[in-house]
């Protein structure tokens, strides 16, 4: 289960969730979207791998990034693999801004 939190928020907003979750015997990951709560904030004018989206350069920190860097942890920490690869998919239970990232997984 991977629980995305929203504007505002981070992987606290689920603190009475997630714990609950994991007594249900799933196994539950919180994160801090890039920019919130704990998570590294880079300087959107530095060069940087991370994606930007070109309608709107000047925005670094936007959904298309998010929901690219919340597919990247599915498949390399949750090892989540495609339907049609034989996987199994994920949960995904998201909040305010995390609901736009998680219908673009």
């Amino acid at each position: 289960v991977l629980l995305i939190h929203g504007f505002g928020g981070n992987a606290e907003h689920w603190r009475k969730n997630g714990p609950e979750l994991a007594a249900a015997g799933y196994e539950v990951y919180a994160v801090d979207l890039l920019g919130y709560g704990f998570s590294s904030k880079p300087d959107p004018r530095s060069t940087t791998p991370l994606r930007v989206d070109p309608s709107m350069p000047e925005r670094f920190y936007n959904i298309p990034m998010w929901s690219e860097q919340m597919g990247s942890f599915l498949r390399e920490v949750c090892g989540v693999k495609e339907e049609s690869a034989g996987g199994q998919g994920a949960m995904v239970i998201t909040n305010s801004v995390g609901s736009s990232v998680g219908l673009e997984l």
